[in-house]
């Protein structure tokens, strides 16, 4: 849809898109936090060692998501 739409949004609309998409794995990413850190003070190390793990790689996709925005923002000016 980016190359081959030609109407002149669809950089907007990819930038939008990967902004909202950002933030919601930044957010599922702080879940994961904080059910590794609950899941740490009960004593459950798998459960906060997944937790840590699997939030960990939301943050990296939403770093990488919000980063993508904004080289496509920058594009766009």
């Amino acid at each position: 849809g980016l190359i081959l739409d030609r109407s002149g949004q669809n950089i907007a609309f990819t930038v939008a898109g990967l902004a909202v998409f950002g933030l919601t794995l930044a957010f599922i990413a702080a879940w994961f936090l904080g059910r590794a850190l609950t899941d740490a003070r009960w004593g459950r190390s798998g459960g906060a060692l997944v937790g840590a793990l699997a939030g960990g790689i939301f943050a990296v996709g939403a770093a990488m998501s919000l980063a993508a925005a904004s080289i496509f923002a920058f594009i766009r000016v």
